[in-house]
């Protein structure tokens, strides 16, 4: 263990407490718990995990006096067998709700019952007691294509059909909505549940929590441990509150070397903190094995987008316009979390009628299907913004009559087993928890480095840019960091990746023997400048990066000219101070410098016995 999870390791929690760990990507926070309580045998500890994947995982993992549940598992017992056992168990709907609610003039039912729905699950993951305007959107698009707040009357008549819904999810003889989910976890953690039988909660990605669920844990007697990544909050959209960085604690700890990756890639992830987050005080430590940062990969390759219509796109030019028939793609959740038949939905409906009839297609979808055209269909989602369904009908507009024969080239080119699979596409909200050998980064991101410096440096920048302009969101930073941080042995960088880098002083730029250089049979000539010069013991080359979307930024020998007057960091190697930068290195100045250790001799060793070490 290092000595980050031995100090952990040996901590003996005591009743009441809230410890917390925070414990950066690939850092070994599950090693560390699994120790911890193998190392308390008498102890009874509750692990409440995200997901039930990563519950079976833990399952083979911790030791017998180790409960591993997820926050749903934990209501399921009291609440949701009672759902599943009226068959009201599904996801809620739109179409669902229209259906549900009471007629009312002057509102389109669909972009109502799109707004009760959102209300309805920002109440069911909030820790509060009933439903009030509050839980309410804030905002929706107007008929002129202009963002408006929604005003107080409105809201209150949303809060009142959001009750009407509640009401009818709750009960156990209403078959006309279902309950979610979240929705039973809700009624439990309004019921005040308390926990027995243990001694110790765990808490993993603790940062990712609902303030239900939050509510349900840090309201209990026994002592708790907090696990995770605040940087890794990447679900504040669904409602989760960071309480890594919200719940006060007895004790921190801090989990930073990493041993998924090596100090190439740490040193991506800390200038992504750095630069995004203005995370100075602790950073990430690479294992001390050489990572691939320039553009080469190794093994399976991971391509990691923020959003499913990048994914598509990615998708497209991997299986429709290349030659390798022999090529296999995996998507992470596969082609059923996709939606692959509502986008041949959506591309139906943009369809006339009269093509629909041609070519024998009709809507299968019973929400889409209550739309007359892709119009009206894209008027919907505009107004309520809802994401999911912008970026499918973004997909079909951007591929048009293409889209079918892609949708079955891709299908044709899939597999089920990701280890099979050449490719694996993926967003980086599916990718959290996982670890690939090669990632490739998209450009997709929602962050602007540049800007978000010059705001925090140059604050009449901000000042001067409109209020929504200068909102900076944070879980954006975090998908990038997440989606860098999944890499073991390579990151493809995209151009926004390479720009943190450059911010943060990396020039890739690297002093290397000249002698070598010239026995491979590298040119003498400056790649700024294009002229051939007479080289020192050592030359700075700059690498060649190639980068995500396959262009290369071209590297090259630098000579001492540029080195001298641009390269301050580098100058020192040629023998200047700053006070000579504007001078030409002369032959008599030292090329570099060696530092020679102090040397205490061996008895036989006389001639070297005390040895002073100094400068050459």
């Amino acid at each position: 263990m290092t000595h980050e999870q031995s100090r952990i390791v040996s901590y003996n929690v005591e009743p009441g407490e809230v410890i917390k760990i925070v414990a950066f990507a690939g850092t070994g926070k599950t090693t560390t718990l699994v120790r911890y309580t193998k190392m308390r045998p008498s102890m009874r500890f509750l692990l409440v995990v995200y997901n039930k994947s990563i519950k079976e995982h833990a399952n083979t993992q911790f030791p017998g006096n180790v409960v591993c549940k997820t926050g749903h598992g934990l209501a399921f017992q009291y609440t949701g067998r009672r759902y599943i056992a009226a068959k009201k168990l599904r996801n809620l709907k739109v179409y669902e709700i229209t259906q549900a609610l009471p007629p009312r003039k002057g509102d389109n039912l669909f972009i109502r019952a799109k707004f009760v729905m959102d209300t309805v699950n920002t109440f069911i993951s909030s820790a509060d007691p009933c439903i009030t305007t509050e839980h309410v959107p804030e905002k929706r698009m107007d008929d002129n294509g202009q963002m408006t707040y929604i005003d107080s009357d409105k809201k209150n008549l949303y809060a009142k059909d959001a009750e009407i819904i509640w009401t009818k999810m709750l009960d156990f003889n209403c078959k006309e909505v279902g309950m979610t989910h979240d929705g039973y976890l809700k009624v439990y953690q309004l019921s005040k549940p308390k926990l027995y039988n243990y001694d110790c909660i765990l808490i993993d990605e603790a940062q990712d929590m609902s303030p239900a669920l939050a509510d349900i844990l840090l309201n209990q007697s026994q002592a708790k441990i907090l696990v995770g990544d605040p940087h890794q909050q990447i679900y504040a959209f669904r409602g989760a509150v960071n309480a890594m960085s919200r719940v006060q604690s007895t004790t921190i700890f801090y989990l930073t070397q990493s041993f998924r990756f090596g100090p190439e890639i740490a040193q991506i992830a800390a200038c992504c903190l750095e630069t995004l987050k203005e995370e100075k005080m602790k950073t990430l430590v690479g294992n001390g094995k050489k990572c691939e940062i320039t553009g080469k990969t190794v093994g399976q390759v991971a391509i990691i987008c923020r959003s499913n219509y990048t994914v598509f796109n990615e998708a497209v030019k991997k299986c429709c316009f290349r030659d390798q028939d022999n090529i296999k793609i995996g998507f992470v959740g596969g082609t059923d979390g996709f939606g692959f038949p509502k986008l041949l939905d959506i591309y139906t409906l943009m369809m006339s009628p009269e093509q629909r009839q041609k070519e024998n297609r009709v809507v299968q979808d019973h929400f889409i299907k209550k739309f007359h055209n892709m119009g009206e269909l894209e008027k919907y989602a505009n107004k309520t913004q809802d994401p999911e369904l912008l970026g499918k009908i973004k997909i079909v507009r951007t591929h048009h009559h293409c889209l079918p024969s892609y949708i079955s080239k891709i299908l044709s080119r899939c597999v089920k087993d990701l280890k099979a699979a050449d490719f694996i596409l993926s967003t980086a909200h599916k990718a959290k928890g996982l670890e690939f050998s090669t990632v490739r980064v998209t450009d997709d991101y929602g962050v602007n480095p540049i800007l978000q410096m010059l705001f925090r440096h140059v604050p009449e920048i901000a000042q001067a840019m409109p209020a929504n302009a200068r909102e900076i969101n944070m879980d954006e930073g975090n998908l990038l960091y997440v989606a860098v941080t999944r890499a073991k042995h390579a990151v493809q960088m995209s151009s926004t990746v390479k720009t943190i880098l450059q911010l943060c002083g990396e020039r890739f730029e690297h002093p290397v023997c000249s002698q070598v250089l010239q026995q491979q049979g590298v040119t003498m000539k400056c790649r700024e400048t294009d002229q051939e010069f007479k080289p020192y013991a050592l030359t700075v080359q700059k690498e060649t990066v190639k980068m995500s979307d396959e262009k290369s930024v071209d590297g090259g020998v630098l000579s001492p000219d540029i080195i001298t007057d641009q390269r301050a960091n580098i100058r020192q190697l040629y023998g200047l101070l700053d006070k000579d930068k504007k001078e030409r290195p002369k032959e008599n100045r030292p090329a570099y410098v060696i530092m020679d250790q102090d040397y205490d001799g061996e008895e036989e060793d006389e001639e070297y016995s005390g040895m002073r070490g100094g400068l050459f």
